[in-house]
């Protein structure tokens, strides 16, 4: 038996121990997990433990906002890592290009990588694997077309980072 804690018709904690949960309310189930308090899967209500009607709507979220906490948009030029790997920022890896754009007038191809944004109903889209997967690099550009890029990545940082 599964013993289950209510508490503002949502479902806080979970137990198979009567002894823990001497004032859990107490439903049977052959999934345990389904009903530990982290996934907010279910809720009370009307006297019997449902499912969230908001669940699906909550999980949309929450996998769109650890998204955005690694990835911001640059328009026209698909999603960035907020720290690509070896460096401490986006714009601290921006830096270091731009210095060599500079020394050599254009941007070489396959330079930059940049990301799909994942279809969040969609979890197998949603992990590290797929992400990587679907990545892409940049286009060859001259020294004004990175100008536009660099214009664009900037503005997309400070909108998205200091708002």
């Amino acid at each position: 038996m599964i013993y289950v804690e209510i508490d503002n018709d949502k479902v806080i904690s979970s137990t198979s121990s009567e002894k823990i949960a001497q004032n859990f309310k107490s439903y049977i189930t052959t999934n345990y997990d389904d009903y530990t308090p982290i996934n907010n899967k279910y809720c009370y209500s009307n006297g019997e433990i449902i499912i969230n009607p908001n669940y699906e709507t909550e999980q949309l979220k929450k996998l769109e906002k650890e998204f955005n906490s690694q990835f911001f948009e640059i328009p026209n030029f698909g999603y960035f890592r907020r720290i690509p790997k070896g460096y401490n920022s986006a714009v601290e890896s921006l830096n270091a290009v731009y210095s060599a754009v500079t020394f050599m007038k254009s941007l070489p191809q396959g330079t930059l990588t940049f990301y799909n944004k994942p279809d969040f109903t969609k979890p197998e889209q949603c992990t590290e694997e797929w992400i990587t997967n679907n990545s892409y690099k940049n286009k060859a550009m001259t020294l004004d077309e990175f100008a536009v890029f660099h214009t664009t990545f900037i503005t997309a940082w400070n909108t998205q980072e200091h708002l």
